[in-house]
């Protein structure tokens, strides 16, 4: 092929490509609005597929999702007051608990009973769940007792949030986690956690009239504002303990004392923000921070230290109180802003406290404190089972061969009480002569030697 040639081909091949993009750009705006309107409904639909919760299965009165290889139960549609959930549904474990969507996912509503049940008020976790998962009996008003199973190993965020009938709980002795806000709101007044436990996350126990707690010394990690606004009047933190989080105890107004236990390295900030009843802390002498925990503390009367003075002061400087209240650097922010502005500043959180009072004591161990633990009931073997019974049994063997042995000794004292009165009343001949044969009983001449009846010998 010549070069003439080629270029006759190349500008071709150019002027038909031309042609094919001019006709896209000038008859594609020219097609039936119907293109249009069909696309955008497909585009709309397929948003919606996306922004729709996932919809739950359906076995009986359970709602569930089905995870493959086990079963997530998700909802409960009866009206019982007493359940107890499924350990497998069509064959497949039961192994986690979750909340179904009845809204959307930019408005969600959470839902494990259905709006009409206003009867269930107790439920039965089986053995093999692990996970409580994130919302699952989220404002579950009228549940009033959970029996958490054996295998329970994480508990969710806002689990049991706005639970406000439930009021006692025991979590059980292999949960390791229990996730943010899990109890938020809730009617707990007292709960029982296990030797195990490592984390307890920001705001758990937040607004519930908690009056009682013991947190064992496993527990290494306890969120933020964990303790915001409950009723506890005195608390022991865990010796695992190695940081106390920014408003862990805000707004406890029943909050007297709090025992910081040793391994605590620092203390956030508005620790005990507004603990107004606060009248005694003691601190560790691991403790190395603990700047402006103290914020509308009004009763606030001792504060102990397991270190010496010395220490204290190398650590928090020689005015220890200060270090330790936010007061003081209100005082100066509103002394600095004054002079700067040259107007009065005033705290916009309320009044100031006056610590002057307070009194620092040094050397002071923190008193250790026995955790406690929920009775449990008390569980036997079959070997213990069959002993305690054949101990029983011998017992009971025991105290009826003791009755016949009492019985027949009195039935021969008996005897032999009526046989001497008898003896002692009897007639006796020989007096005259006569005898009696002792054989028989038959009276005899004096003059024979033999019964004259059954011939014994006198």
């Amino acid at each position: 092929m010549t070069k003439k040639t080629k270029t006759r081909a190349y500008m071709k091949a150019k002027a038909l490509i031309l042609s094919a993009l001019l006709s896209v750009f000038i008859l594609y705006p020219l097609q039936p609005a119907q293109a249009y309107e069909e696309e955008l409904s497909k585009l709309s639909d397929d948003a919606d597929k996306a922004s729709a919760p996932e919809t739950p299965n359906t076995w009986g009165k359970w709602l569930y999702f089905d995870k493959g290889d086990y079963v997530s139960v998700c909802g409960y549609t009866g009206t019982d007051g007493n359940i107890t959930i499924p350990d497998n549904i069509n064959g497949k474990p039961v192994t986690e608990l979750s909340t179904h969507n009845t809204g959307t996912f930019e408005e969600p509503l959470y839902m494990f009973f259905e709006e009409y049940n206003e009867n269930t008020s107790a439920v039965k976790v089986p053995e093999g769940v692990v996970l409580i998962d994130a919302n699952t009996f989220y404002n579950c008003a009228n549940l009033k007792s959970v029996d958490l199973p054996k295998s329970l190993l994480y508990i969710g965020q806002k689990a049991f949030a706005f639970c406000e009938g439930l009021t006692s709980l025991t979590v059980p002795e292999n949960v390791i986690s229990i996730d943010e806000g899990a109890f938020y709101n809730s009617g707990l007044t007292e709960i029982y956690l296990p030797d195990g436990l490592k984390t307890i996350g920001w705001s758990v126990f937040t607004r519930t009239p908690l009056t009682h707690i013991s947190i064992p010394d496993s527990v290494t990690y306890i969120g933020s504002y964990a303790f915001d606004s409950c009723l506890l009047e005195e608390i022991t933190l865990p010796a695992g303990l190695a940081v106390l989080e920014e408003g862990l105890f805000s707004d406890c107004s029943r909050l007297k004392r709090v025992y910081v236990s040793e391994g605590t390295v620092s203390v956030m900030t508005n620790a005990f923000y507004n603990c107004s009843k606060l009248e005694e802390v003691y601190f560790p002498s691991t403790l190395r921070r603990a700047d402006n925990v103290f914020h509308k503390t009004e009763d606030l009367k001792t504060v102990y230290f397991a270190a010496s003075e010395k220490e204290c002061k190398q650590l928090f400087g020689s005015r220890i109180i200060e270090t330790l209240t936010v007061e003081e650097k209100i005082l100066e922010q509103n002394a600095e802003a004054s002079s700067k502005y040259s107007e009065e500043i005033f705290d916009p959180s309320g009044e100031i406290t006056d610590y002057s009072n307070v009194e620092l004591v040094f050397d002071t161990p923190v008193p250790l404190a026995e955790h406690e633990y929920p009775e449990e009931p008390l569980k036997l073997g079959t070997f213990t089972i069959i002993l305690i019974a054949a101990s029983i049994l011998a017992f009971i063997l025991t105290v009826i061969i003791l009755i016949m042995f009492i019985r027949k000794q009195t039935e021969l004292e008996a005897a032999r009480a009526e046989e001497k009165r008898r003896e002692e009343e009897a007639y006796h001949p020989e007096v005259l002569g006569v005898w009696e044969c002792k054989k028989c009983r038959t009276p005899n001449s004096p003059i024979g030697n033999y019964c004259y009846k059954c011939g014994r010998k006198r």
